[in-house]
């Protein structure tokens, strides 16, 4: 990792740590936005992931979408336009380094209107890759 990276990744660890006195899930004053906090190793849990964006900074965790498993450590992240039913895991936590990670959730109407904006994007990129080809035969 880039020395900026490290140095934002060690900001984000000191915020997590600050604003989760405790194991759990911690909402903050920025609305949907969540800071995880695991101090020890979990047995895995089943459950539905909202639609949302999901970094782990510290730690490692498994999370298995029916047959296949991921692996999420430092840096690594989730993003899933629709409830997705899970099965997770935290592999990596000790008190002295814990498992610490950020969620942020989507309402149906942000989900939307960000795959709106991709659209328009892919739309804008295809529509100059046409152009181009066509003015340059």
């Amino acid at each position: 990792m880039t020395e900026k990276i490290t140095t934002k990744n060690q900001e984000l660890i000191s915020l997590i740590e600050r604003y989760s006195a405790g194991d759990g899930a911690h909402i903050t004053a920025i609305p949907n936005l969540y800071f995880l906090r695991r101090s020890n190793t979990s047995e895995p849990t089943h459950g539905v992931y909202k639609p949302s964006f999901c970094m782990i900074m510290q730690g490692a965790k498994e999370v298995w979408l029916g047959k296949d498993r991921f692996r999420y450590s430092l840096a690594d992240y989730l993003v899933s336009s629709v409830q997705l039913p899970v099965s997770t895991q935290v592999t990596e936590a000790t008190p002295a380094e814990p498992y610490l990670g950020l969620r942020l959730e989507f309402s149906p109407r942000q989900t939307r209107l960000m795959l709106i904006q991709i659209h328009l994007i892919v739309g804008v990129f295809c529509i100059h890759y046409l152009l181009s080809s066509y003015y340059l035969q």
